[in-house]
């Protein structure tokens, strides 16, 4: 008896050759009790001499009809096809790393890499290999996805659309450490994509990366050592590049050390790192002058911006209390000489002047109500701007150095004093409470006594 076992994402089949001796009720009870629990269906397809016969389900009093079948056939001559279609759920299940792993190799890289950033990712929350369970929702993102998603996003040609996120192979390696298949498909997928990621140009399906001076690296020269031996080194150098803002000049810096090697295979060593950082330290002083320049002027420019946000508040804030002084002296000028030329408080709060004191109330609410809309309006733009001069001279300054310029104690006093509506809350209240102040002396006039009027002065 044959066995030959494949394994793929939606099915699992054993493709058995028969012979006199086989115990085929054995044989296919084991397979179902085996499967049915993480079946959608079973079934069981049989051949003779590789021409079709039957297809069974392996439901109900399936042994019966397998009988019957196999009882008009030879035995010698017989093939079964015992099929499982897997659940349907969040799990990925793999029954037989080996073949699943060969399944997979079959396709090009680019799909490949395009199944285990995509699709795994976006349609599993579990793995389950020969009955152990690996959670992917334990999976952290890196700095280095942030940084790629920020520089790299859709540069590399056949993956376009695809979240490289070489963290996550790391979590992979971690997770299929003790199967040996995995976790060598798994350790190349991570070095062709870190060569993505530091070299100019790609092409997953030739396998080529090319590199400055027109070096290019062949994955099809290439021995089955190659991502054994030179894999981790692949991958510091990824890491090197990627955890470091100046990450053009650091490819740059990458792609010059190969361009200059008569060996690409040969950079990819224990002292790639060491060799990098030292021409990283030339740069770093040819570029130091430009370096302070970028520095001057993004403190130049967030300290401008800072002052422009300052004066927008002031701004505002000026026209809210002008609006609220304007209203507090009309009202107290509206008394005086109403009281003046009357001389009873009950003339002073009159239909026709409790009309015109609301008139100038609402206008003053539309006033402060516009001036904060604008100020909304220019704090806005001006966050668009620091937002921008950060993204711009992301290149040059370390996150640290970002972080001191653009979350600066003044800088950020600044932009919370323009989002606080407290000032606009205050001034509310104020022709609020005058309003209500108007139209209850109005209906109550008529019961206050006449006093005489003691501010005309004689």
């Amino acid at each position: 008896m044959n066995i030959t076992i494949n394994d793929t994402e939606e099915y699992y089949y054993q493709i058995v050759s028969l012979n006199q001796d086989t115990d085929v009720t054995a044989l296919v009870s084991n397979f179902v009790q085996k499967f049915h629990g993480i079946a959608k269906s079973l079934d069981c397809e049989i051949r003779e001499n590789d021409n079709f016969v039957e297809s069974i389900s392996l439901t109900g009093d399936y042994l019966s009809d397998l009988d019957v079948e196999l009882g008009l056939l030879d035995k010698g001559d017989v093939t079964l096809e015992l099929k499982c279609e897997k659940t349907e759920d969040k799990c990925l299940r793999v029954v037989n790393v080996k073949s699943f792993i060969s399944n997979l190799a079959k396709r090009d890289q680019q799909n490949q890499l395009k199944f285990w950033l995509r699709d795994v990712k976006d349609n599993y929350t579990t793995i389950q290999v020969n009955g152990q369970t690996f959670e992917l929702t334990r999976y952290k993102e890196h700095v280095t996805a942030e940084s790629i998603e920020r520089h790299k996003k859709d540069t590399v040609a056949d993956l376009v659309g695809i979240k490289m996120n070489v963290c996550y192979f790391d979590f992979l390696l971690e997770e299929f450490y003790d199967f040996s298949s995995f976790f060598d498909h798994v350790l190349e997928l991570r070095t062709v994509l870190c060569l993505c990621l530091i070299s100019r140009a790609s092409s997953l399906n030739e396998k080529t990366f090319t590199f400055d001076g027109e070096s290019k690296l062949d994955l099809n020269l290439v021995d089955e050592n190659f991502y054994f031996d030179q894999g981790e080194s692949i991958y510091r150098v990824f890491q090197w590049a990627y955890t470091d803002e100046r990450l053009s000049a650091r490819i740059g810096i990458i792609n010059q050390a190969i361009a200059q090697s008569k060996n690409i295979i040969s950079v990819f060593d224990a002292n790639i790192i060491k060799i990098l950082d030292s021409i990283y330290q030339v740069y770093i002083k040819e570029d130091f002058e430009h370096y302070i320049e970028v520095r001057n002027r993004v403190s130049d420019a967030t300290l401008d911006l800072c002052n422009r946000i300052n004066e927008a508040v002031s701004s505002s804030r000026a026209t809210i209390k002008q609006s609220i002084f304007v209203i507090v002296s009309y009202f107290f000028s509206i008394i005086v000489f109403t009281a003046i030329d009357k001389g009873k408080i009950e003339n002073i709060f009159s239909i026709e002047l409790a009309v015109l004191s609301s008139v100038f109330i609402v206008a003053a609410f539309l006033s402060i109500f516009i001036a904060s809309k604008e100020l909304d309006k220019t704090v806005k733009i001006h966050k668009y701007q620091l937002d921008e001069i950060k993204t711009r001279n992301r290149v040059f300054l370390s996150e640290s150095e970002i972080s001191d310029f653009f979350n600066s104690q003044s800088l950020s006093e600044a932009i919370s004093t323009s989002e606080s509506k407290s000032y606009l809350y205050v001034a509310s209240g104020i022709l609020t409470i005058l309003a209500i102040i108007l139209w209850v002396l109005h209906f109550t006039r008529a019961e206050l006594v006449s006093i005489p009027v003691y501010l005309h002065i004689v």
